[in-house]
């Protein structure tokens, strides 16, 4: 997420007195359920969904949701953090990576599969600069330039030039010219020295920009020649910025994710970088990695959105898609940063104030509610004291990834309401099952797919 704030006329109004306290905050990242922050004097703290131990507190909870910010340890020298889907990755000021929660493909670099609870160091290596999670893999960069990915490579997402998951960071080809890279669920892209863009992995949905739907197992340039200045990549869709201002979409467009307007809702895949508009003062951008929502950012820091609202993320107050981009929050930020995954949206104001909307089902907004909410709210700076949680019946599938066939299981109830939904939302199973009652998807089609069991949602693989 990942990785914006709804200015409505209240918002405007408390400003001076709301944020008294509260200003305490450097950076976020926001998971598929589970929240991530540093604040200003380098401590980390997490809050949300707990169930594979992605929280870094010790414990994993599938039915324990801890919903305020709550600090993890006591060290005071985290650099960047990124939350993945039920994982998380973070750098100290050292160069050390660290990474705890869920490792059923080997995401977390350490080695193995086995679930982490607490941050927990990745080798010995100091030198990293940045890190990227998604749902099942992760990419990074070191001091000297080079890149490095790890974890799940279905669909070639590594860029190894293979289908071979990693256990460990494992170096990109050979170059030293990288200076961004960024993981999406399905794909990953990365830019160089040279502002040239370059991106691999699953391409069924034309996300790679590359004027095919082939997959593509390395780092392959995207059609232009053009020079980006940022970009950004979500589940099947990538945007970028160019050194002209200028906006661009491609991949899917569920939702109207890419700002293209109603009439390319329903196109067949777009396979090369479209433009958005016809404006050039575009300096951000953010796509989400869970879901089809977009933000993106003016000179005059005006901030924009487009796409899925159906949790108020978009925070303009409604529940309405957007096919196209709609100023959410006038020219009153300078600079800021934003963070999101799924269903939540993360704003961190100049004044160092954090700013969420959207899902709260796991209590990842920090309000101490698990009340999902259309407009932005503050989220409290939190204290060192034991937090409120509150449990929740939850479900797991099982196995994951899937072959033929998978069951649902859950400590306390035994009939649950599914959909399974393919990438491009179709709904293609539903029904009401028991616990341990063996569910058949050999007809599927091989791919990744979203379960809702309940209103929860369980991302799996189709082998």
């Amino acid at each position: 997420m990942t990785k914006q704030i709804l200015l409505i006329l209240s918002f405007i109004a408390c400003l001076g007195g709301a944020l008294q306290g509260q200003s305490c905050w450097r950076s976020v990242s926001v998971g598929a359920g589970h929240v991530l922050a540093l604040k200003s004097d380098g401590t980390l703290w997490t809050w949300g969904f707990n169930n594979y131990g992605q929280l870094g507190d010790g414990t994993s909870s599938g039915s324990v949701m801890t919903k305020r910010p709550t600090q993890i340890g006591t060290d005071n020298d985290w650099k960047t953090i990124c939350a993945g889907s039920y994982f998380s990755m973070a750098i100290k000021n050292n160069g050390s990576l660290w990474s705890w929660g869920y490792n059923g493909v080997g995401q977390l670099g350490n080695g193995n599969t086995t679930m982490v609870l607490v941050p927990t160091r990745v080798g010995t290596d100091s030198d990293w600069k940045t890190i990227s999670a998604a749902y099942a893999h992760c990419l990074g960069l070191k001091q000297n330039g080079t890149l490095w990915s790890w974890g799940d490579n279905v669909g070639g997402r590594l860029g190894h030039g293979n289908y071979i998951s990693y256990t460990v960071p494992t170096q990109i080809g050979t170059s030293n010219q990288w200076k961004v890279a960024l993981a999406g669920d399905n794909t990953s892209i990365a830019l160089t020295n040279q502002d040239s863009l370059y991106a691999w992995g699953l391409n069924s949905n034309g996300s790679l920009g590359v004027g095919t739907t082939n997959v593509v197992l390395a780092p392959k340039r995207v059609v232009t020649t053009s020079r980006w200045q940022q970009v950004d990549v979500g589940n099947n869709s990538i945007m970028g910025i160019q050194m002209d201002g200028s906006l661009w979409g491609w991949g899917q467009n569920n939702f109207g994710v890419l700002g293209l307007g109603s009439a390319f809702l329903l196109s067949s895949p777009i396979t090369t970088p479209t433009r958005v508009g016809t404006d050039n003062d575009w300096i951000h951008i953010s796509v989400s990695k869970n879901n089809q929502t977009a933000f993106a950012c003016k000179a005059d820091k005006s901030i924009w959105g487009t796409g899925s609202n159906s949790s108020g993320q978009l925070g303009d107050s409604t529940l309405i898609n957007r096919p196209e981009f709609k100023k959410i929050i006038s020219a009153v930020l300078t600079p800021f940063t934003t963070r999101f995954s799924g269903g939540s949206m993360a704003v961190i104001r100049s004044d160092s104030s954090l700013w969420m909307t959207g899902d709260n089902t796991y209590g990842q907004l920090g309000d101490n509610t698990r009340t999902s909410r259309n407009v932005f709210a503050i989220v409290p700076c939190g204290t060192t004291a034991a937090q409120e949680v509150e449990k929740r019946t939850l479900w797991s599938l099982v196995p994951n990834p899937v072959t033929d066939a998978f069951y649902l299981k859950s400590d306390d109830a035994q009939e649950c309401i599914v959909k399974i939904i393919n990438m491009t939302g179709q709904i293609v199973l539903q029904g009401v099952y028991q616990t341990q009652q063996s569910i058949d998807i050999q007809s599927l089609p091989a791919g990744f797919y979203t379960l809702i069991a309940n209103h929860q949602q369980i991302k799996f693989v189709k082998n």
